[in-house]
């Protein structure tokens, strides 16, 4: 994972102080913008598939798509993605 990334969405959310491994602190970040936008994020590991096995989901009511999901071959690349995307919708005014 980004370790730039991390820290700048957790910055835009006001954890400026985190430290810890890095899954933690995107985890922690993630926590923050879902609250404050009253949404739900998720982590799913698919056992069925034989490539792009994981996936991550950010899902408010007032994104335009409704969702943003990424898949991927690895979590970190599905989180990484994720958290960039996040921080364009907060930074596109898109999001709380």
């Amino acid at each position: 994972m980004n370790e730039s990334v991390i820290n700048e969405l957790a910055s835009l959310y006001g954890l400026n102080d985190e430290s810890g491994p890095a899954l933690d602190r995107a985890i922690r970040a993630l926590e923050e913008a879902a609250a404050a936008n009253k949404a739900y994020v998720i982590l799913k590991f698919d056992g069925e598939r034989t490539s792009k096995r994981y996936t991550t989901v950010f899902s408010a009511s007032h994104i335009e798509a409704g969702v943003v999901r990424v898949d991927g071959d690895s979590m970190g690349e599905c989180l990484a993605r994720l958290l960039a995307n996040v921080i364009e919708l907060k930074k596109a005014g898109k999001i709380l």
